[in-house]
Order: C-alpha cells, then sequence, then structure tokens
C-alpha cells in the first residue's frame, strides 16, 4: 500500500540530463517524521537547501550553504559529521556513511565504522567533482568532464566482488551508491552498475531515456524521461515494485522506496515501518505538507523540503488563473486557527488572519504566467 503527502499546487522539479551537482532548486522549511530514537526527525527550524536522511542521522545543507547536523548518535560511533560544519556545501548524501560536497568541488566524508576507514574511504580524492555517491564502505563522485572516480573497499564480506567497483561506461550524467554497488546513468541516458550485486542489485533495465537513479540495500529505481518509474533488485518488502504515475523525484532507503509525483505528492513503499529497541516507528503516514522541493528516506523515518515562499498562484485558492471574490470566501471560510484542511495560512503562523488576508488582496487579478 502506498501512502501520500497532500500538496497544494503543481511541484515542477527539473531533473538533469547533464553532469550537476545534485541540489534542491529552491530552500524552504523542513518537515520529517517516523523514527526518533536518536533525534534525527527533530528538525531545526530554519529555511534549508537539502536533507539527508540517514539510518541514525539527518544531516542538512541550510539556506547560508553550512552543514548541520541533528541527532544524539548511538553510543561509540564517533564517525558522524559535526553539529555544524561551515560551508558553503551544495550536496550531502549516504544512509550510514555521510558524504558532503563543497562548494568548491571537494568531499568531506565521515566513515560508517572502522571497517570503512581501514579501506580508505576516509580519504577522498581530490576534486573537482560535481556530485557525490555514498554507499556503506565504498563512495563514488562525478567530475564536470563526465567521468566517475570511485574508492573504499574492493571487497564485500560476502565473495570477491569489488564493493566500489565502477560502472562500465565513459561519460556519465548523474551516480547514486547502494549500500554495496554504484549505479551510473550514461550521457546515452542507459544504467550501468557495478559492485556487489546483493539480490539482483545490479541487474537495472536495459535501454535509455533514463535521468536520475537511487539505490538502497539491494535494490535501485530509476526515473525516466517520462516522468515514469522502474525498480529492480531485491523485493522482500516490495521496495522494487514501484507504483503507476508521473514524477520528478525519487530517493531509496535500505529497504524503502520514495519519489514525488508531478502534482506534488509523496508516495512511499516498501518497508516504512518496524519495531526498533522495542519501539514502534512508522514513515508510512507522513503529514500533510505544502509546496514539496526534495524528499529523503531512510527505512523508518523520512523528510522533505517545502518551499513555502509565497507566490500569487498560493492565493489561487478556487483555481482558475486568477485571484478573485471565489478566492476570498474560500479564505474567510478558513479564518481562525489552522486545521489539516486549510490552504489559506500563506504566511505559516497557525492562523489565517489578516496578513493572509493582505496577501491575497495583494495579488487580486490574473496571476502571471
Amino acid at each position: 500500500m502506498t501512502k501520500k503527502i497532500s500538496a497544494v499546487g503543481v511541484v515542477s522539479v527539473v531533473v538533469a540530463s547533464q553532469a550537476m551537482a545534485a541540489t534542491s532548486l529552491a530552500d524552504g522549511y523542513l518537515v520529517m517524521w517516523g523514527q526518533n530514537d536518536y533525534g534525527q526527525t527533530n528538525s531545526p527550524t530554519g529555511r534549508f537547501r537539502q536533507l539527508n536522511s540517514g539510518a541514525t542521522v539527518s544531516v542538512g545543507i541550510d539556506a547560508d550553504g553550512n552543514l548541520r547536523r541533528w541527532s544524539t548518535p548511538p553510543q561509540g560511533e564517533p564517525r558522524i559529521p559535526p553539529a555544524f560544519l561551515a560551508g558553503p556545501f551544495i550536496q550531502v548524501c549516504g544512509r550510514t556513511t555521510t558524504c558532503a560536497l563543497r562548494a568548491n568541488g571537494e568531499i568531506e566524508i565521515w566513515a560508517c565504522d572502522d571497517q570503512g576507514s581501514q579501506c580508505g574511504l576516509a580519504q577522498p580524492p581530490a576534486g573537482p567533482f560535481v556530485q557525490v555517491a555514498a554507499g556503506v564502505w565504498h563512495a563514488a563522485a562525478l567530475r564536470a568532464d563526465g567521468t566517475i572516480v570511485t574508492w573504499g573497499c574492493t571487497f564485500s564480506p560476502w565473495n570477491g566482488d569489488s564493493v566500489s567497483a565502477q560502472p562500465g561506461g565513459q561519460q556519465f550524467s548523474r551516480i547514486a551508491c547502494g549500500d554495496w554497488n554504484t549505479h551510473a546513468i550514461r550521457a546515452d541516458g542507459s544504467i550501468s552498475s557495478a559492485g556487489y550485486s546483493f539480490d539482483g542489485a545490479n541487474n537495472a533495465p536495459s535501454g535509455n531515456g533514463y535521468v536520475r537513479i537511487a539505490g538502497g540495500w539491494g535494490h535501485g529505481i530509476a526515473l525516466r524521461t517520462d516522468g515514469s518509474l522502474v525498480g529492480w533488485g531485491r523485493n522482500g518488502d516490495g521496495e522494487s515494485s514501484v507504483p503507476p504515475g508521473t514524477f520528478t523525484d525519487i530517493a531509496a532507503g535500505g529497504v524503502t522506496s520514495m519519489a514525488l509525483r508531478i502534482d506534488g505528492t509523496v508516495t512511499i513503499w516498501g518497508r516504512c515501518s518496524g519495531y526498533v529497541s522495542g519501539t514502534y516507528w512508522t514513515a508510512c503516514n507522513p503529514p500533510s505538507v505544502g509546496r514539496v522541493v526534495q524528499i529523503s528516506a531512510s527505512d523508518y523515518h523520512a523528510g522533505v523540503i517545502v518551499d513555502d515562499t509565497p507566490r500569487c498562484t498560493d492565493a489561487d485558492l478556487y483555481p482558475n488563473g486568477r485571484i478573485d471574490g471565489a478566492d476570498l470566501a474560500a479564505l474567510l471560510s478558513e479564518w481562525g486557527p489552522v486545521n489539516p484542511t486549510t490552504h489559506s495560512d500563506f504566511d505559516h503562523d497557525g492562523r489565517v488572519a489578516g496578513a493572509d488576508l493582505a496577501y491575497l488582496l495583494a495579488n487580486w487579478g490574473p496571476c502571471p504566467q
């Protein structure tokens, strides 16, 4: 069963067709839910450009480009990002190992454990790079010329496959790491995967027309140019059974998948709930939020960045391309404290009041195209 986040308006998220850093198109406030045994969903206030929901650590890039972490990591786990690290940063990623890319193209990385450190994972190659991705004991980085560099462990604990093996090809537009393998989209839109193919994690579909990719414990999902999804690999919890529809963004946890629909709703599937340390946690029932511009998933917790910048179309409550009496009537019917169905609290202060009325009247007439 899929779960959705209701949203107002249509989110337009451009997916890369050429080498680029995986940054949000807009900043906004954080909404997180689910597992919180280490405070990983206790997101700070303020505006953020990017969010990464790790297994026990949540990290974001704030509106000033600084790296910020909110969590109390498990006892005996020192290899985590600091609570604050001055930027500017343009990307942060990783489910267990955390990897961040500075605006100058250099990499900061915090290995998952001693094993990762012994494999040289904590010593990233010199940049500049335009995108990074992190598994458990390996990582990958993409240069502006379309070439990939991988580093970290050259073995898996189960067989002789190198978890840091490099995908085949020469020119790539996007990369992603599963826990034990690396996925890459070639310049022609086809997918190449390498590393430990746990439960078929490297068995990506043939053909081209893929623009975005994500990897989990043993599965992968990809987004096509037409907005449809494809999944492969492990499916013990339904994580690679992708839903129908048109999407603009994807994310993956270990055995969880997440996607942003073109209408702004978020769908989550796979093992998105379970017991951890005697407590039942779930990411399957996200709260209702507004305009989503970025998604991030772990298994039992997840989060989104919501763009709350007011715009004319926000006030088009009775959507007809203009602000008029129908919208005014809708606002007045919601006057007072907000509830789950309120759409006219434009300044997000918890009430529909004079400031919201003033905003609607200031935008009276046709909305700019």
